[in-house]
């Protein structure tokens, strides 16, 4: 009932390879989780940081991937949203939302980690940026009260960042 998802990252930003794993997903009922991997962000010329230097939550190198659901069976209800459950390593040695909200996994000195959200930009205070602490995400058109039945493809993006602009100080 998961999916295993590989990022990685062209050179420049190094956020060392993150694996995250989309476990179940939650709101009452059950569903298959699968996804596509590896993900790559950015291109070939590296990913430059100079644009999120100083600032909250820029996503550098932003790729879109998809998440399969298949065989969905009673998710959500009167008072339930289905959601996207996801767990990962994080960074370490930033602020608390910085290191609940980048994924990064194996050598990473730069602070730099991957971001997963729902919506076109993270921003600060996003309540679509995936954490490891509440690791879920809210499926796109399936709020509080819908149900989600039969099978679908949630798209998600994913980003290089470093946080807060506290996080991503230019020295």
């Amino acid at each position: 009932m998961f999916g295993l998802l590989t990022f990685s990252a062209w050179s420049a930003v190094n956020t060392g390879t993150s694996t995250i794993d989309f476990e179940s997903i939650t709101g009452g009922g059950t569903c298959a989780v699968s996804a596509d991997s590896p993900v790559v962000l950015g291109d070939k010329n590296g990913i430059d940081p100079t644009p999120a230097l100083d600032k909250d939550w820029v996503g550098l190198g932003k790729t879109t991937f998809k998440i399969n659901l298949t065989g969905c069976v009673g998710l959500g209800g009167a008072t339930t949203a289905p959601k996207i459950t996801l767990s990962g390593t994080t960074v370490s040695g930033k602020s608390a939302t910085a290191n609940d909200s980048l994924f990064s996994t194996g050598t990473n000195a730069t602070g730099f980690g991957v971001i997963i959200y729902n919506t076109d930009n993270p921003g600060a205070g996003n309540t679509n940026i995936a954490t490891s602490s509440g690791g879920t995400i809210p499926i796109p058109g399936y709020g509080l009260g819908t149900a989600l039945n039969g099978d679908t493809s949630v798209t998600l993006m994913a980003a290089v960042g470093c946080g807060t602009a506290v996080d991503c100080k230019g020295e």
